[in-house]
């Protein structure tokens, strides 16, 4: 009887054993799904990140090559009309009217990228600077208007693209260089 009272036992105690196996491997399936999820959400968000910082990068390369170009005088030249164009020389873009723009010096561009660079004399021909400008007191001074645009980047999978406007007041006399504004495309509206 005593050997009769056992081998219920030993079954339960078998199934007992299985179910636990069964319910250790669906837990462990489980954790395995949730690891993998977390790890693919943390490459996504390198990944976002790295993108964020090249954009960025470009932006501020756009920005400083904007600011050499506003260094050079010979850049805006008032004897030409409204919407005279102006681009990187042997740039090869369609719409200038002339090449005469020397590449700039203080930003390397990356292999694989492109620099457009384009200065256009915009409406109206001329405007009156504030009396806040240095000048004869008294008399007005005038200025014609430019806006230099500036892109940098490269296509498809290469680094990321950045773009910037800025206008800007050329003294008709002579003098320094007044911003007008400044915008990203796509971003700040003008």
């Amino acid at each position: 009887m005593c050997s009769s009272g056992r081998a219920p036992a030993r079954a339960h105690a078998h199934q007992q054993l299985g179910a636990v196996l069964a319910l250790t491997l669906v837990f462990t399936l489980l954790l395995a799904l949730v690891s993998v999820t977390a790890l693919q959400s943390a490459g996504l968000q390198t990944r976002m990140a790295g993108n964020a910082l090249m954009q960025l990068q470009a932006r501020q390369q756009a920005q400083a090559i904007v600011d050499e170009v506003l260094s050079v005088p010979g850049n805006f030249d008032l004897s030409r009309h409204v919407g005279w164009r102006s681009c990187l020389a042997h740039s090869g873009m369609p719409d200038c009217d002339d090449y005469s723009l020397s590449p700039p010096n203080v930003v390397p561009i990356e292999s694989g990228s492109e620099l457009a660079l384009r200065v256009m004399r915009i409406n109206p021909p001329l405007i009156e600077l504030p009396p806040a400008y240095p000048g004869e007191e008294g008399v007005p001074q005038w200025a014609a208007l430019f806006e230099v645009s500036v892109a940098v980047g490269g296509g498809g999978a290469g680094p990321a693209n950045g773009r910037v406007i800025a206008g800007v007041a050329v003294p008709q006399g002579g003098g320094a260089v007044l911003p007008v504004y400044w915008r990203e495309p796509g971003v700040d509206a003008l």
